[in-house]
């Protein structure tokens, strides 16, 4: 008792995002795993997210340590600048491209400026509230739900609040405190920011190898396209990625 601090270090070895569903690993299958039963009286599921739950402070993540793997991430919104921090956190080099002069620029406008960081509900909760084909974020749901998308905000040190609907914001009620949040962490994770439009991804004998960019080639071992759709153009959202997955045989719906 009393060392809950310590617990979340113990469970961290095995996933670095504990802090809220304290999932024994990165996988979804423990929302199926009998981990999650009572087994001998002794529930670890329950025992883990009491330690979470209990513990004064948890420390941000650390970096890993460098695999040496390159990762280059096409887009510099939300989901593109958290896919850089998870990257690197994970010890890999990551660069991320973004067209615009700054990163975030329609995250700056959700939420009438407030950005409406996510809503304080279980997975399920949100699945139960996707018109169509909701199974296809079940994994995503199920590894990451939105406890762990406000766990890692506060872990940064933004403060949030629950409002009507349980739409969660950034206590300071400004979308500019949640990309302020993302880039100190970009730049924690020595995550290199490059402003170029990427053209297309680039591919041999049917592997990944790079991106091309208006200003150049970028060689690299994974690709993250993370480019958005076309909701918002003047934010950057102009469907490059729809052109890009279907060149390289996806089909597009």
């Amino acid at each position: 008792a009393g060392r809950c601090e310590d617990a979340v270090k113990l469970i961290r070895k095995d996933n670095p995002f504990p802090t809220a569903c304290a999932f024994i690993c990165e996988h979804p299958c423990e929302a199926r795993c009998r981990r999650n039963m009572v087994d001998d009286a002794v529930n670890i599921c329950g025992i883990k997210h009491y330690a979470v739950t209990h513990a004064l402070h948890v420390a941000p993540v650390a970096n890993q340590p460098s695999t040496g793997k390159r990762v280059a991430i096409i887009g510099g919104g939300p989901a593109g600048m958290f896919a850089a921090i998870t990257a690197a956190r994970q010890g890999r080099r990551v660069l991320l491209l973004e067209r615009n002069d700054r990163l975030g620029r329609k995250l700056l406008i959700t939420g009438k400026g407030r950005c409406n960081v996510t809503n304080d509900c279980s997975g399920q909760e949100v699945l139960q509230n996707i018109p169509h084909n909701g199974r296809f974020l079940y994994s995503a749901m199920t590894a990451f739900p939105p406890s762990e998308t406000m766990a890692f905000f506060r872990q940064c040190g933004c403060e949030l609040k629950t409002e009507r609907g349980n739409r969660v914001f950034p206590a300071t009620d400004k979308s500019q405190t949640i990309l302020d949040c993302l880039t100190k962490e970009l730049r924690r994770f020595h995550v290199e920011v490059k402003t170029d439009r990427v053209q297309r991804i680039l591919t041999e004998n049917g592997v990944v190898t790079g991106v091309a960019g208006a200003a150049g080639n970028y060689a690299s071992d994974w690709v993250i396209l993370a480019t958005g759709g076309l909701s918002y153009p003047a934010t950057g959202s102009t469907g490059d990625g729809y052109a890009m997955a279907a060149e390289l045989g996806h089909t597009i719906v």
